[in-house]
């Protein structure tokens, strides 16, 4: 996941959200990476990873650009994909 975080960051246009679970299942990682132009409308990564974490509980942490977290609500990957979907799309379209 970290790797594909750098690679996104260094495209520098692209916001992006990874959503991983550990391989026994009891665990939801997630980051979000978001290049400095999209922050400045309004698209924040520790905020991003916040709605995440409210889905999926656990803890979150970062700042404007990259930001991560860890929940153990694995069964609620799927909401928590689409409400932090409705976010971002909220952020960059207002």
């Amino acid at each position: 996941m970290a790797q594909a975080a750098r690679l996104v960051k260094d495209l520098g246009t692209k916001a992006a959200l990874f959503v991983v679970v550990a391989d026994d299942g009891a665990k939801v990682s997630h980051q979000c990476v978001v290049p400095k132009q999209l922050v400045a409308r309004g698209l924040k990564a520790n905020e991003w990873a916040a709605v995440v974490s409210a889905v999926v509980g656990g803890k979150k942490g970062g700042n404007a650009e990259s930001a991560q977290g860890a929940g153990t609500e694995v069964e609620k990957i799927d909401d928590a994909v689409v409400k932090a979907s409705e976010y971002a799309a909220e952020c960059l379209l207002n």
